[in-house]
């Protein structure tokens, strides 16, 4: 009979965590602890590693690089979070105990992820809530497959049915162009089939295409129209900006007193 795990709450934090986005950095996990100085996160970090609960991927080539460790769970973690946890999901947990071995470009695409919540979270906090495919997984009504993310924005002055949300899908330069092309048109006939729509009684998210370089971002803006002067589909929008453009498609509270 396995042992029970012992973890204080910074830990489940930290295991939590990583079940969400797969692979995280010291950074991802000193916003999440709402730690100040990043040096006060990385004993945290050993611990775990040195419990076996977390694996650590840091090689040469990431130090001489002047990059970043990332950390996944291992065996043990699993074991603790579903101790802590027991409605994680298992279909994610079975895909976890791959991630040992994952290759650099998924390390990099799961990192890249947490990227993007790690700078909304700073810019909205709490305005803005974000889901990882772990989290959407066992929802059958979401587009297949996942995307990358889905957000939903605070809003007090939209309806409960329009709420301000979105599909994303991060768009990298090293994916060949017939990838992005396909999936923008599983997003136009996952718009035609209306699930969303039937199952939510919510209007269809807009989705959100976070592209590498402004290059990309002009290339799938011609995709993106085309495919919607085909499509018969008139709830569907694609916004696309640059990672560095994130906070321009929401439109951020006016603080009190702005004209």
């Amino acid at each position: 009979m396995n042992q029970p795990h012992t973890t204080t709450k910074q830990q489940r934090t930290i295991l939590t965590l990583i079940y969400r986005f797969r692979f995280v950095s010291t950074k991802h996990v000193q916003q999440a602890l709402g730690i100040k100085h990043i040096t006060n996160v990385q004993p945290r970090l050993d611990l775990l590693v040195k419990r076996n609960l977390i694996g650590r991927n840091y090689d040469g080539y990431l130090r001489l690089a002047g990059l970043p460790a990332s950390y996944y769970l291992l065996p043990e973690g699993m074991a603790a979070l579903k101790q802590f946890d027991p409605d994680v999901n298992k279909a994610v947990l079975h895909n976890v105990y791959k991630d040992k071995s994952a290759q650099e470009w998924f390390i990099n695409h799961c990192l890249m992820v947490a990227d993007v919540s790690h700078e909304l979270t700073r810019l909205y906090g709490d305005d803005m809530e974000f889901f990882t495919p772990s989290e959407v997984k066992e929802y059958s009504y979401f587009p297949k497959p996942l995307p990358h993310a889905y957000i939903v924005v605070d809003d007090s002055e939209r309806s409960e049915a329009d709420p301000l949300h979105f599909f994303v899908e991060l768009c990298e330069d090293s994916v060949q162009p017939f990838i992005h092309q396909k999936r923008v048109l599983e997003y136009v006939e996952y718009a035609e089939a209306n699930e969303w729509q039937t199952e939510t009684d919510t209007k269809l998210p807009h989705v959100l295409l976070i592209c590498e370089s402004d290059s990309l971002r002009r290339k799938l803006t011609k995709v993106t129209d085309k495919a919607l002067e085909n499509s018969f589909q008139n709830d569907l929008v694609f916004r696309l900006v640059t990672k560095e453009g994130i906070a321009s498609i929401f439109e951020p509270k006016e603080k009190p007193g702005n004209p």
